[in-house]
């Protein structure tokens, strides 16, 4: 049986590293399927990407969808140090250009949002 990574997206779970907000690399694990304007999904806080599940598919025909797990959540890294307030926007703020080239469109849930 496949995980929903591999179910969900034609490359399954990639991950790429950024610098947190507290300059210290950290993993981020993601999955992206479509082409066109990019669209990044993001999760509240205490979920991951698999709560975007039932939307990959349909929005992944009109966009270049990326759902990502943020820092200390799903299988993102889970550092053990204290974050620093707002890191959550910080660290957006890199996770956008790591992946888009140019403007993203950007979805966001609960305190994700």
């Amino acid at each position: 049986m496949q995980d929903w990574w591999q179910a969900t997206f034609p490359q399954g779970r990639q991950s790429i590293t950024i610098t947190d907000a507290n300059g210290y690399p950290v993993s981020m694990a993601y999955g992206e399927k479509g082409t066109g304007k990019p669209l990044i999904l993001v999760h509240g806080i205490g979920s991951w990407s698999y709560g975007w599940r039932y939307n990959i598919d349909q929005l992944s025909q009109y966009f270049r969808v990326i759902a990502f797990d943020a820092k200390g959540n799903g299988f993102s890294d889970k550092p053990v140090y204290p974050d620093k307030p707002g890191h959550q926007a910080i660290e957006l703020a890199r996770i956008i250009p790591a992946f888009c080239d140019e403007p993203a469109l950007v979805v966001a849930e609960s305190l994700g949002a």
